[in-house]
């Protein structure tokens, strides 16, 4: 039913059927089917989405809501936040449509798990790699029994593992990062470990990196395909450590490799008019 509602999105039915004066917007009749109130935020139609994978209806749900609803869903204290709900039955696709909208990757439920735990529960290891790529902490421990994600995976799943290798091999690189080991760093990228993840203490290699300005260790970080330099860490970004540090060089090395991936990416500002150039050539030669 929800969907048949979505499909007049088009043609603008769905904004006068929220207007002042209608008794019960789609939204609310979705939420009663499921006997929720629509005030109850532990548990919407938006949970429900992520929980079945329907990724369309949560981004016709999403459109829908209000600027702020997901903030309200994943704030801390909540039992159940829509990232955790999705990770914890692997559903990768609502994970990355969560996490292109801004939600935390860190979110925490209100028992201190984060979606990692879920995933690791889970063994979901395509899932745990793509937690760790957008910044998730290895080390984040529960409330209840203080175990770290790699703890429950080693405790459900054993070793042997795909999901217990990732957050082995993530925390190596956490270990060696905060020992300078810039040999031991290239050699867990050059295996294809993620330079994204997070530690609770402080944040990932890139930040390590910037705030004892070790130019080595932040230039084999950078050299990675897969380093993101918008990873945050207590809301900063390693650029903003840069700057607030007055670290030109860093500034410098940080600019330059987000220049390069846009360059390498094929960005639309950057292509778009070599068509137009290659045909005014093309012409000039004809003549």
């Amino acid at each position: 039913m929800l969907e048949c509602l979505l499909a007049y999105a088009e043609s603008g039915v769905l904004d006068d059927l929220h207007a002042d004066g209608w008794p019960r917007s789609p939204l609310a009749v979705a939420a009663s089917l499921g006997r929720r109130p629509m005030m109850d935020l532990n548990w919407t139609v938006i949970h429900s989405a992520c929980e079945s994978g329907d990724v369309y209806t949560l981004e016709r749900l999403l459109a829908y809501a209000e600027p702020g609803v997901l903030d309200a869903l994943h704030a801390g204290g909540r039992p159940r936040p829509p990232l955790v709900v999705a990770a914890s039955l692997g559903r990768l696709p609502v994970v990355d449509a969560l996490l292109a909208r801004g939600v935390d990757v860190n979110t925490r439920r209100v028992d201190g798990e984060t979606a990692l735990h879920a995933a690791a529960r889970g063994n979901w290891p395509a899932l745990v790699d793509r937690l760790l790529d957008a910044g998730a902490c290895v080390d984040a421990r529960d409330a209840v029994t203080g175990r770290r994600p790699l703890d429950v995976a080693v405790h459900t799943w054993g070793r042997d593992v795909s999901a217990t290798a990732h957050l082995v091999h993530a925390d190596r690189m956490a270990k060696a990062v905060v020992r300078h080991d810039v040999d031991a760093v290239a050699f867990l990228l050059a295996c294809g470990v993620s330079p994204n993840m997070t530690t609770e203490a402080y944040g990932s290699p890139l930040h390590v990196a910037v705030r004892h300005r070790r130019y080595r260790l932040m230039a084999a970080v950078l050299s990675s395909d897969r380093c993101r330099t918008d990873v945050r860490h207590d809301g900063a970004t390693p650029l903003d450590y840069a700057v607030a540090a007055g670290d030109a060089r860093a500034v410098e090395m940080i600019a330059r490799c987000d220049e390069q991936r846009r360059r390498k990416s094929g960005h639309a500002s950057l292509t778009r008019k070599s068509p137009q150039k290659n045909a005014s050539r093309r012409r000039r030669t004809s003549v």
